[in-house]
């Protein structure tokens, strides 16, 4: 997994149903002592270019790296496509699998 860095986009799905699009401005890490556990790790946020800290450990939502974008034509053509494919996917087929003859004696 490529840890965000400094400019990347961003998709944050928000506990509360919210949906955002940012830009990474910076990250932030805290070392975290867990005694119960009997560990130390760190914590990573990001902040957004809007001067929002995220927490990329979940208690913020759902956080998501960009790969791309697409415009609107894209977007409509490729989910055309992609039902095409899952409707001939779950078409049954004329092909018989397993004949069974009951009236035939062996």
């Amino acid at each position: 997994m490529e840890m965000f860095k400094k400019g990347d986009k961003f998709i944050h799905f928000t506990k509360y149903g919210g949906i955002n699009k940012g830009e990474v401005q910076g990250l932030h890490s805290t070392t975290v002592w867990d005694f119960d556990n009997l560990c130390r790790y760190e914590s990573i946020s990001i902040f957004t270019t809007e001067g929002v800290r995220l927490n990329l450990d979940g208690t913020d939502g759902r956080i998501y790296k960009i790969d791309s974008e697409m415009v609107k034509d894209q977007a409509r053509q490729f989910e055309k496509m992609m039902k095409k494919a899952s409707d001939k996917k779950n078409r049954p087929s004329k092909e018989t699998i397993h004949h069974l003859d009951e009236d035939k004696k062996t």
